[in-house]
């Protein structure tokens, strides 16, 4: 049974994971925006009153990239303190759960297929897993 410290680390590291998809999926929907949301004219092409023909896609499109961009600027930063406070902590932990947490937190595996690459036993990977938060939240 984890500390109540120790459950605090861990969800600060979630967060961090967290954080990191977000930052995927931001990155994607920018993507999708720059290359399929191009649909600059009205489906109905109605006649402005100034005349021409409006284009509400147009500014629509370029808001969003706009909102997204900036989310993805303060997602990036967000992610980047925390990666540097992460490796700043493990420090202080043994190679083995400074592997495990990198594998598990810098590169997003599941545990379940750490313990295969590990080849330890699952019981002994969440046993560090878990001794690891401990050994944090006392730093």
């Amino acid at each position: 049974m984890l500390s109540e410290d120790a459950k605090q680390v861990k969800k600060e590291l979630e967060m961090f994971n967290q954080t990191k998809r977000r930052l995927k999926n931001l990155q994607a929907e920018l993507t999708y925006w720059l290359q399929f949301g191009g649909v600059v004219k009205s489906p109905s092409l109605e006649p402005h009153m100034d005349g021409g023909i409006t284009e509400p896609y147009a500014e629509k499109r370029a808001k969003k990239i706009e909102e997204l961009q900036k989310l993805i600027s303060e997602a990036i930063d967000s992610a980047l303190d925390a990666e540097d406070e992460f490796l700043k902590n493990i420090q202080h932990l043994d190679p083995l759960s400074q592997n495990l947490l990198m594998e598990r937190y810098m590169t997003g595996k599941p545990l379940n297929r750490i313990v295969k690459e590990f080849n330890y036993s699952e019981r002994n990977i969440y046993y560090l897993y878990n001794k690891s938060f401990e050994r944090l939240a006392k730093k």
